[in-house]
């Protein structure tokens, strides 16, 4: 492996031609520039509608189903979802259509209920389950029932079940089919749906919303792909890229993500796409993540504390990732190839440019194998920038 100290050898080429470096850098900063300007003019598009608990609003209520109605009835006009202040409780997943904005007041939460812990054991057969604090469960929707932390080795043991609520009663859920499996003590139960999606849709607007996980550091739940924030995809195969046209023009800005066991904003199969301005704390996975064959895509502006990766693009391609601030994390931002997908046309081109990072716990910025033709410069950081191939162009950077 290359590392680093910032200014790698002259003779180090990038593929580009300085001009064309040029050109990519700046045009890369004005897509930026004229996505924002495009979400100004969608979000503006149409009626707006407005979801509320107290009475003011167009739709009345304080959860997923509230949210979700707004957005279908605002789907045929592309149109505003405006969120009123409150906490609204997100038990399914909220899917957002093409053409319409989502934007939070002042002091609107969008929150997963936080996870349970079993305080009861339960047989096979039995249809009640006794557990720490039911308070935020609802009858009608579903929960993953997961071993207690530590039962079984990584990969052993029976895996997490779906369960199905009949009723909350008290402490106790009452389950619409009874238990495969004995249940333990302290079995832990939660709900593990991504927030808000974006699929195969154009022209989105995600802004001004606080999304909390709803993470409880002494209750570990399986994060990666579930219980994310924003996730935003279109039709894929990883060996194969595309299957559908990919989301497009998907903004996520001026928002807040705190206490996530997944991703805070995961974009996979998206082009022209951004987020912006964005705060994210305790993120127990990446932050900001730029995944299979995203292309085209900017992070800028945003701040990111105790994350595993700040940023991540795994074969992305064209992207631009600058001016943000990213703090305690494992690796502020990796880049790195899947075996399985050709690597010609990923992992390439990439610009990291003009970011802090500070206080990693493993390396500043991390490119890994057939990461080749990107750009990390004028970043300022603490710990190691490790670049494993040759062909990229390290220079500019500076020590904190």
């Amino acid at each position: 492996m290359f590392r680093t100290k910032h200014e790698p050898p002259a003779a180090r080429s990038t593929g580009l031609a300085p001009r064309h470096r040029t050109r990519l850098a700046r045009g890369l900063i004005g897509l930026a520039l004229c996505l924002s300007a495009s979400a100004r003019t969608e979000a503006s598009a149409g009626e707006t509608i407005v979801v509320a608990q107290d009475g003011s609003g167009d739709v009345l209520g304080n959860d997923d189903r509230a949210l979700q109605t707004a957005l279908d009835r605002a789907a045929a006009s592309r149109s505003t979802v405006v969120v009123a202040a409150g906490r609204y409780l997100l038990r399914r997943s909220v899917r957002i259509p093409a053409g319409c904005t989502l934007r939070g007041r002042p002091g609107a939460v969008l929150a997963v209920p936080r996870p349970v812990r079993v305080t009861r054991a339960a047989a096979a057969g039995e249809r009640r389950l006794f557990v720490s604090d039911a308070g935020e469960l609802l009858a009608g929707t579903g929960i993953e029932l997961a071993p207690p932390q530590g039962t079984w080795p990584a990969g052993t043991g029976p895996s997490a079940t779906w369960l199905e609520l009949e009723a909350v009663e008290g402490n106790t859920l009452v389950l619409r089919r009874p238990l495969e499996l004995d249940v333990p003590l302290d079995a832990r139960l939660g709900h593990h749906e991504k927030m808000l999606l974006v699929s195969a849709a154009e022209n989105v607007t995600i802004e001004n919303l606080v999304l909390d996980g709803g993470r409880v550091a002494d209750i570990p739940m399986l994060g990666h792909q579930k219980r994310s924030g924003v996730w935003v995809d279109s039709h894929f195969r990883h060996e194969s890229g595309a299957v559908s046209p990919p989301s497009r023009n998907v903004i996520v800005r001026n928002c807040t993500f705190r206490n996530f066991y997944g991703r805070g904003v995961a974009f996979y199969n998206v082009t022209d796409s951004a987020v912006l301005n964005c705060t994210f704390t305790d993120i127990a996975d990446e932050a900001i993540d730029f995944d299979h064959y995203t292309f085209r895509c900017t992070a800028a502006g945003n701040r990111v504390t105790r994350a595993v990766f700040g940023v991540a693009l795994n074969d992305a391609a064209d992207c631009n990732v600058f001016k943000n601030r990213i703090t305690a994390c494992r690796v502020g931002l990796t880049m790195w190839w899947l075996a399985s997908v050709d690597p010609k046309d990923v992992n390439r081109r990439n610009a990291i440019h003009d970011n802090v990072i500070l206080g990693s716990e493993e390396a500043a910025v991390r490119l890994g194998k057939n990461c080749v033709q990107n750009r990390v410069e004028n970043n300022a950081t603490e710990g190691p920038i490790e670049v494993e191939e040759a062909d990229n162009l390290v220079r500019g950077n500076s020590r904190k």
